[in-house]
């Protein structure tokens, strides 16, 4: 038991002890008598023994409890006195007890239970004496009974409501840190995704690249000396492709930014005036509306969906022109990214796109794709 529970069982049976101890010495009463009480007393005991120690938790603890119920009344039914407040006192403590052990339904029953048969020898004292004296007498225990049961009632809500909230908070706690680590989780496999994304792309533009720029040497090796002006227009050319794969290196290590290095606006201007001066695209930046904090995930976001666009938008647009805004409204974040290039009549969801959609879900955002004759158009909106 704990100890809270070892020092309410101590003050119970202290008190039925003195109680009773007091009660006998008010009965005065015969040997045969007196035996009849302790006997009693001693059933009593043994059933409150039992119920603390061994049926605490058991469905036998409330057949044991009205047993304790029966036995007061035999105690009172063997009084000498009409009415011995020693035993109509053990009432009170069964009230209290069933109070602290039962639940708040259950203990509200027999508390209720015990309220009513404890006003039994009260209605026998007025059907022997009727006055107002015992009348008063009589609704007085009543209404202090009464009160007794509302009060432990209201006590026992308050602990039950506290370990209910308590619960609710360990759950709570235990679900945020399985959410936690599912987000962990989460967010390693979107690394190795994006990684693996990146590593395959560059696989694919240095290999397609390298090829060419190998073969494109070999042939000008060969023309050096038959054909030097063609020689020299190959060798520009595989310069050109050179500097256009160190573009395609570039825009995909800038993809393994981390979070902490992309903090509001000025990442994502950064990003588009090294892009332009990378590729030499002409880009629209802007913002709209009344300009506000947003939280390290969604500028993280806003600069991978900016990014993405403007990859997808050289690499498979071929487009020289591209306009992006960002519009700020009392409830979404709006971003818009269009570009003038030749678009497609077949939308397919690549890996690019879909790991767009992935992050802007993430925040809880939406994200809609246009594609046409005249260029390609992204559209997101997030709640702020």
């Amino acid at each position: 038991m704990s100890k809270r529970i070892n020092v309410f069982f101590v003050f119970l049976v202290i008190f039925n002890i003195v109680l009773f101890y007091f009660a006998l010495n008010l009965e005065n009463a015969s040997v045969e008598r007196h035996r009849i009480l302790v006997g009693l007393f001693v059933f009593h005991l043994c059933a409150l023994l039992l119920r603390v120690f061994i049926f605490k938790r058991h469905k036998l603890y409330i057949f044991l409890l009205m047993v304790s119920l029966g036995i007061v009344i035999a105690l009172e039914l063997q009084s000498k006195f009409v009415v011995n407040y020693f035993f109509h006192f053990f009432y009170v403590f069964i009230i209290l007890e069933g109070a602290y052990f039962l639940s708040l339904k259950k203990s509200s029953i027999i508390n209720i239970i015990a309220l009513f048969l404890s006003m039994t020898k009260y209605i026998h004292l007025l059907s022997i004496d009727f006055n107002y004296r015992n009348l008063i007498e009589a609704v007085f225990f009543f209404l202090i009974n009464g009160l007794i049961i509302v009060t432990t009632a209201f006590a026992k809500y308050y602990v039950e409501e506290k370990q209910k909230a308590e619960k609710l908070y360990s759950e709570l706690l235990m679900a945020h840190e399985r959410l936690r680590a599912y987000s962990d989780e989460i967010k390693d496999l979107t690394v190795v995704k994006e990684r693996n994304r990146i590593a395959r792309d560059l696989h694919d533009t240095l290999g397609h690249s390298m090829t060419g720029i190998i073969m494109q040497l070999e042939l000008a090796e060969n023309f050096i000396e038959k054909d030097i002006e063609k020689a020299k227009g190959l060798i520009i050319k595989t310069k050109e492709g050179a500097r256009d794969s160190l573009k395609q290196v570039r825009m995909a290590v800038d993809t393994l930014k981390e979070k902490e290095e992309v903090m509001g606006l000025d990442s994502i201007r950064n990003l588009i005036d090294n892009f332009m001066e990378q590729t030499e695209v002409g880009i629209n930046f802007g913002v709209l509306g009344k300009e506000r904090a947003l939280s390290p995930e969604v500028y993280v976001v806003l600069y991978r969906v900016i990014q993405e666009g403007l990859t997808n938008c050289v690499r498979h647009g071929k487009a020289s022109g591209v306009d992006v805004k960002i519009t700020f409204s009392e409830a979404c974040l709006f971003l818009y990214v269009e570009d003038n290039g030749g678009g497609c009549e077949n939308l397919i969801l690549g890996n690019g796109l879909m790991g767009m959609k992935e992050r802007v879900f993430s925040v809880g955002g939406e994200v809609v794709f246009r594609s046409g004759v005249d260029g390609f158009k992204i559209k997101v909106s997030i709640p702020v």
